[in-house]
């Protein structure tokens, strides 16, 4: 037949946005949060086809943090698996809530709900004072002595929110005078 062979151009299945899911790293203030998408196909095998037929993979974060990103396909190898990644930095603690869309239709149980950390104490930021019933000393003998404890988080920030991220917090004296450790209350 004139004409012949003749070509035919073959695309992948569809993709499935309601079959695919997600998985969230651990979120907190001031580290990364990746969000990962498996996008499924209509057969529900891993969509592999992102290089030659390109999709669009959106996350869209509101509430405690804003951010819309694009997820991107292809491992370390520049291979297409049908694993999509994104991530965000969250600048605020609470709960962000994720939209993600493949091609513009919701993935799984989309919109999503996570709570972000606050950022964790540091101790080695985290410094104490104290003071004196005595004008004239530091400390001096059955002399009431005040210990201020003040902890501030990984950016040196007040750490004003142990109701939602506790810490321990405990004290010691030792030398002339002995006081055993003794765990401390937030007084606010």
């Amino acid at each position: 037949i004139a004409g012949s062979p003749f070509q035919s151009a073959i695309a992948p299945r569809s993709v499935d946005p309601g079959a695919s899911t997600v998985e969230f790293s651990y979120s907190e203030v001031g580290a990364e949060t990746t969000v990962t998408i498996t996008v499924k196909d209509t057969e529900g095998d891993n969509y592999i086809y992102g290089e030659n037929f390109p999709i669009t993979v959106e996350i869209n974060v509101t509430g405690a943090n804003t951010a819309t990103v694009a997820a991107q396909d292809a491992d370390e190898n520049g291979e297409y698996d049908g694993v999509y990644t994104a991530s965000y930095t969250p600048a605020n603690y609470g709960d962000d809530i994720i939209a993600i869309t493949v091609n513009d239709q919701p993935v799984g149980d989309s919109p999503y709900t996570i709570t972000t950390a606050p950022r964790p104490a540091d101790p080695s930021q985290s410094y104490a004072t104290w003071e004196s019933a005595s004008e004239f000393f530091e400390a001096q003998v059955n002399a009431l002595t005040s210990i201020t404890i003040t902890i501030l988080n990984e950016a040196g920030e007040p750490y004003d929110y142990g109701d939602i991220r506790p810490v321990t917090v405990a004290f010691s004296v030792s030398g002339a005078n002995t006081v055993a450790t003794t765990p401390l209350d937030d007084p606010e």
